[in-house]
């Protein structure tokens, strides 16, 4: 289940976000505009994992956090964690959807699509491109990455010869 608090006085504004189900949850928290950190628990039954998901709850709304019941799951920005790598909890929710084998979670398989040494690289560059901006138009990307990190020239598919 995924829920998300916000916080805001005269001093700051700041958000919450929760993941929890089976036997993990991860936390996203951080300044509103920003993509923030994020955190992962492990706990050996679901039992606990809830138990401990609605503790973290509850005692974010002693603080004075208020539910955002109309947050935008769908348009948020997802980077995974240096410290964790890649999961599914810090991972877009229709990438979860359509790459359910923890082959796309691997990024130390030279097999696994972020496995490689071009695929992880390119993983990187992309996060701390959005890091440095969030609003990245990824449609520009393909562009960037073949010219600044790969030092080539970038041809686009429309212009090429169909033969």
């Amino acid at each position: 289940m995924k829920r998300a608090f916000i916080y805001k006085d005269e001093k700051s504004h700041k958000f919450w976000c929760i993941d929890y189900s089976g036997y993990d949850f991860s936390v996203n928290y951080g300044k509103s505009g920003s993509i923030g950190k994020f955190e992962i628990k492990e706990f050996e039954t679901e039992e606990e994992c809830l138990k401990q998901a609605e503790k973290l709850i509850r005692s974010k709304e002693k603080k004075g956090y208020v539910e955002d019941t109309g947050f935008d799951f769908m348009n948020k920005i997802y980077i995974d964690s240096e410290e964790y790598g890649l999961h599914p909890k810090t991972s877009h929710p229709r990438f979860t959807e359509h790459f359910t084998e923890e082959l796309y979670y691997d990024c130390v398989d030279e097999e696994a699509p972020f496995g490689s040494d071009e695929g992880s690289d390119t993983l990187d560059s992309l996060e701390e491109t959005i890091r440095k901006n969030p609003k990245l138009n990824f449609l520009d990307y393909p562009k960037y990455l073949i010219e600044h990190d790969w030092g080539m020239e970038y041809i686009p598919v429309e212009s090429l010869d169909p033969e």
